[in-house]
């Protein structure tokens, strides 16, 4: 199993994990979990320390959305590879929906940095919508 399906294996691992479907999408299998918040948190004391650290401002910022459970689905393929990874929430401050879809493994990439004017500063994003 990757290093990607470990992570969110164990993400799951913290709810309800089991086989929704089979999928005409390229990976033969997908799992569904849902988790709460307090969930997340009670597990990040028990994660070493640079983890748990990265888990608890994950939930800060769930929190601030009035996000207070997260379901995920996660597509492998027959070697165990994650896929597609998709997170769901309701919050106060609007739906959260986030894909991820993995098209290739352990290929180079060439990534070249979009021009300034077609950024944006996620972190003063999030203030913004906050209010």
């Amino acid at each position: 199993m990757s290093h990607g399906s470990l992570a969110a294996v164990a993400f799951c691992s913290l709810g309800e994990t089991h086989e929704v479907f089979r999928t005409s999408f390229h990976a033969p299998r997908s799992h569904r979990c849902r988790v709460t918040l307090a969930d997340v948190k009670a597990a990040a004391k028990s994660e070493d320390k640079a983890t748990g650290e990265r888990r608890e401002r994950s939930v800060e910022q769930y929190e601030k959305m009035g996000v207070d459970a997260i379901t995920m689905d996660m597509w492998v393929d027959g070697e165990k590879h994650a896929k597609r990874f998709r997170m769901r929430g309701e919050g106060d401050k609007g739906p959260l929906d986030m894909t991820v879809t993995f098209l290739d493994l352990n290929r180079p990439v060439t990534v070249t940095a979009p021009p300034a004017k077609d950024t944006t500063d996620l972190a003063e994003l999030m203030k913004s919508a906050q209010g």
